[in-house]
């Protein structure tokens, strides 16, 4: 999925995000549109410490 930035999108003014799904390495076959509703949460955590930036991530 993460070679085909356009299999996922966020919604313009909602806090979903739509996405591509699927099994299989052929992107003919099973792929479905889903779409995932995103909670805000009130008690995000930043993992940075101050007076750095992060210019990228790893699970």
């Amino acid at each position: 999925m993460l070679w085909y930035k356009d299999w996922f999108k966020w919604a313009p003014s909602t806090n979903q995000l739509a996405y591509i799904s699927g099994e299989g390495r052929f992107f003919v076959e099973n792929k479905k549109t889903t779409i995932a509703d995103i909670p805000i949460s009130k008690q995000q955590k930043e993992y940075t410490p101050k007076g750095y930036v992060d210019l990228g991530l790893e699970w």
